[in-house]
């Protein structure tokens, strides 16, 4: 499939307190992987931050996954999955991660947004939702690397 560039909002832009800051629409060039390419063969896929279990539950559902794969455009190669699974089986949950708020994958959450940082369930039902959700995800660890570390700084002597 093609490459195209996708311009999207981030999710939490729809909910005021969550971003007070408005922040702007990201960019992305992705690809809706040809069904002869399996994502769990991707690199993406292998640094995601996914326990075993959660790995082996999501590589089952490989016949219902309707699979992306995306990139800012000033990376080089892929640095993200999007996985629309479309049925979700009803009684499965996916725990994807330690996150209390977006960690788990179920059949209100059938989305999941993968990076080498991030494992998110979204709610909806097209790729669009996690592609907004990378969105997010991309401006957290933005925030988290321009934090600065607090414990570092009170061990400098002036």
């Amino acid at each position: 499939m093609p490459w195209r560039t996708r311009t999207v909002s981030p999710l939490s832009h729809r909910f005021h307190e969550a971003d007070p800051v408005g922040r702007p629409p990201l960019q992305f060039v992705a690809r809706r992987l040809p069904a002869e390419e399996r994502y769990v063969d991707r690199p993406v896929w292998q640094l995601a931050p996914l326990s075993p279990e959660a790995r082996a539950q999501l590589a089952g559902l490989a016949p219902v996954c309707d699979a992306w794969e995306g990139r800012l455009p000033e990376e080089p190669e892929a640095t993200a999955l999007v996985l629309a699974f479309n049925p979700w089986p009803d009684d499965l949950v996916v725990h994807l991660s330690d996150k209390p708020r977006r960690g788990r994958a179920d059949r209100h959450y059938p989305i999941v947004a993968l990076t080498r940082h991030s494992a998110t369930a979204v709610w909806g039902g097209s790729e669009t939702n996690g592609f907004q959700q990378l969105a997010d995800d991309v401006y957290d660890e933005r925030d988290a690397q321009a934090a600065p570390d607090l414990g570092a700084i009170a061990t400098l002597r002036p």
